[in-house]
């Protein structure tokens, strides 16, 4: 890990130092500073971030709780290793609370949400296709994302809304821990029934459209194992 700067403060403006902590290593995580199975030791983290070590344990529970850390207590604190059978159980998750999200926020759509969709549809298309490598990055994990994101804004139940930035999270980092392979195809196929949807305010072919392309993630479960 990269030391913070001497000197140099961290935290957000009204944000919780637990907070900012954990957006951190959020951070370390995506980024493959912090690589799945690494040990994390509290000394380390704290003069990395320079913080006390209270605020980098209250992270590190947080993390546990989405699934992004594993902690034993006395024995070990370290990065989750997604696993091929994780990563599926995840995809289920997923698609049951974005099919709640859905059911909730897409009959709702205005107009300008409508063009909003669109407009993320296409650039996650554009995102995927200039991409070079196989598997699937972050940048177009975050464009393919940002239409559930969207209608997740929507969305008037907080408690449905917050299980579901949860699992985006631990699904994200277990798209990039297992370097799971993008089709290209399935993404498109995805944009297209996305903007259908939002255009007819219907919820179920969103529904289905979102399940289409989370059997074809399926799939590239199967060609990686």
């Amino acid at each position: 890990m990269t030391p913070v700067p001497a000197g140099t403060g961290i935290l957000a403006s009204g944000e919780l130092l637990s907070e900012t902590v954990k957006r951190r290593i959020l951070g370390a995580l995506f980024a493959g500073t912090l690589t799945p199975g690494e040990r994390l030791h509290d000394e380390q983290l704290t003069a990395w971030l320079g913080v006390s070590r209270t605020p980098v344990r209250t992270a590190l529970e947080q993390l546990t709780e989405v699934g992004l850390v594993e902690m034993r207590p006395n024995c070990f604190t370290r990065v989750a290793s997604p696993t091929l059978a994780s990563h599926r159980a995840t995809l289920d998750v997923y698609g049951a609370l974005h099919g709640a999200v859905a059911r909730s926020a897409v009959p709702e759509l205005e107009p300008g949400d409508i063009v909003n969709i669109t407009a993320a549809s296409d650039r996650a298309v554009t995102q995927v296709g200039r991409q070079a490598q196989t598997a699937w990055s972050l940048p177009s994990l975050e464009a393919m994302g940002a239409v559930t994101a969207f209608l997740s804004r929507r969305c008037a139940n907080p408690v449905l809304l917050a299980a579901a930035d949860e699992i985006d999270l631990r699904l994200a980092f277990s798209f990039l821990a297992l370097e799971i392979p993008v089709d290209r195809v399935a993404v498109g196929r995805c944009s297209r029934g996305a903007v259908a949807a939002a255009e007819q305010r219907d919820p179920e072919l969103f529904v289905e459209t979102m399940h289409d392309f989370l059997s074809s993630c399926e799939s590239g479960v199967v060609r990686a194992d």
